[in-house]
């Protein structure tokens, strides 16, 4: 009989890689039968996997062993190849720039010297190789017409290379040909302003051919391209981590109908990409906006306050309600203006309520009881909050302020080392992470001892902020104190 196998893929978009996880009890063994033109490197006869590790695999066809037997061969395909189009100026009568795309006059950006070896033209594996035969084809066959001219385009040509990512390379106004695979339809994404941008994601605005109004707020996950300078495995890790926060933002926003979360459209996993209503209005943390940038005290007023918490509580008690926690409140993760309201997102950290996280999240906004206990759920969410509106009641300045090395009391510390005393402290002050909350916790305390308990709004600010979670107010709490109607805002 056949030993038990128990492997997952991760595709890396950003490379021509696939990231194989042994997540069987034994060792596996993974042979090249069939090496490609298209390997920058000689590829490796034989690669042995023990359990919980990983390995990049190359293009190709690979035979599974355990134990010395043969157990699945399958295939590795090249990455396919992308386009991107670039809109010319749109007529008066035109609409979009979609509508522009689609004349027979569209053209594709050219490639500068430079670029063209960035997107160096691929050539799709020959499925009558007689070396591929008998394999699985984890994808369709390379036969199949995966990209598409746009509509009355002409023919361009296909290109990319093993360290392109589509969403990631265009430039602002240029269009990407999404192909349509199994359940996903064709698609086209004209990119527009960006939004931010860190080591972990991208953020920007787009046209979504398939979104009503096509105006969508993208988001996409970064995969970091392997170098000599990685740690072991550092690469096959990064891709792992970001698949699993791609799958979980995706699984934890799906179903989510309130007006003060953004509404999620949905994803493509080939590009770690999430799709979402495009709010037109900045997070609490917007310099100049809601942020004044010398004090990084808030800039709004008593009524905006009033209207976070009222909008927040009621998207938080929406979402507990469906036993779900965010893990993540901040201003940041905060959309205002006067007009919408408040819009929370980013749902990049969330969890089951029965399953919280022991790290992850901004150290700031972490409550208490997670000193020791490791606990967050619900209560810390409420915890976050509170942290929050001492801000936009102008109590405490911008908290991510403090993580600033010139700040004259610099604190920053790692929620992982909290309940790791042997992490190093090469943060914030230097002192350890624990030393570092607690002082930080002092400071809380002492602004919440300043609140006025005859103020309606302190009253339950400083009601969200009590040390024990087991005597901290909930969201349905203070939405009835609020006398919020709370199937009034759900959708």
């Amino acid at each position: 009989p056949r030993p038990p196998l128990w492997c997952e893929l991760y595709y890396d978009p950003a490379s021509d890689q696939v990231i194989f996880l042994n997540r069987s009890d034994v060792p596996i063994s993974l042979h090249k039968l069939s090496p490609t033109a298209l390997a920058s490197r000689a590829p490796s006869e034989m690669c042995v996997i023990n359990p919980g590790y990983t390995d990049a695999l190359l293009p190709g066809t690979w035979r599974i062993k355990v134990r010395d037997i043969a157990v699945l061969d399958f295939r590795v395909l090249e990455k396919r190849p992308f386009t991107l189009y670039q809109a010319r100026p749109a007529l008066p009568h035109q609409s979009s720039s979609l509508t522009s795309l689609a004349s027979p006059s569209s053209m594709k950006r050219a490639l500068s010297p430079d670029e063209s070896e960035r997107r160096a033209k691929r050539r799709i594996s020959d499925a009558s190789n007689p070396a591929d035969d008998g394999v699985i084809m984890f994808l369709r066959p390379a036969a199949d017409p995966l990209v598409f001219p746009l509509p009355n385009g002409k023919e361009s040509k296909e290109l990319s290379a093993t360290t392109a990512h589509a969403l990631l390379d265009a430039e602002k106004g240029e269009t990407i040909a999404v192909p349509g695979v199994c359940e996903l339809d064709e698609y086209y994404l004209t990119k527009r302003d960006p939004i931010a941008s860190t080591t972990q994601s991208d953020v920007f605005i787009a046209d979504h051919s398939k979104v009503p109004d096509n105006i969508v707020t993208v988001k996409v996950l970064k995969t970091r391209t392997a170098n000599g300078n990685d740690k072991p495995y550092g690469h096959e890790r990064s891709v792992i981590r970001q698949a699993d926060m791609w799958l979980r933002e995706s699984q934890s926003q799906e179903g989510l109908q309130h007006e003060s979360i953004v509404r999620y459209y949905g994803g493509d996993a080939r590009y770690l990409s999430l799709y979402m209503e495009h709010v037109d209005a900045p997070d609490l943390a917007a310099i100049s906006r809601w942020r004044n940038k010398q004090t990084d005290f808030f800039m709004g007023t008593r009524t905006d306050a009033m209207r976070i918490l009222r909008d927040i509580a009621s998207a938080l008690g929406y979402i507990h309600g469906r036993q779900l926690v965010h893990n993540d409140i901040k201003p940041g993760n905060i959309l205002y203006s006067p007009e919408r309201g408040a819009v929370l997102c980013d749902f990049g950290l969330s969890t089951p309520a029965a399953n919280p996280p022991s790290g992850g999240g901004t150290p700031y906004y972490v409550p208490p009881e997670f000193i020791g206990t490791k606990m967050r759920g619900p209560a810390s969410d409420v915890w976050a909050l509170g942290i929050t509106m001492l801000y936009a009641l102008r109590k405490i300045s911008f908290p991510d302020g403090r993580a600033k090395r010139h700040h004259a009391k610099p604190l920053y510390w790692q929620i992982s080392a909290i309940n790791n005393p042997n992490m190093p402290h090469k943060f914030g002050n230097g002192q350890s992470a624990v030393h570092q909350m607690r002082t930080w916790l002092g400071e809380i305390f002492e602004a919440r001892k300043h609140l006025n308990p005859g103020d309606h709004l302190e009253r339950l600010v400083k009601d969200m902020l009590t040390p024990n979670p087991n005597n901290r107010i909930n969201m349905n709490r203070v939405l009835q104190e609020l006398l919020i109607d709370i199937p009034a805002k759900a959708g």
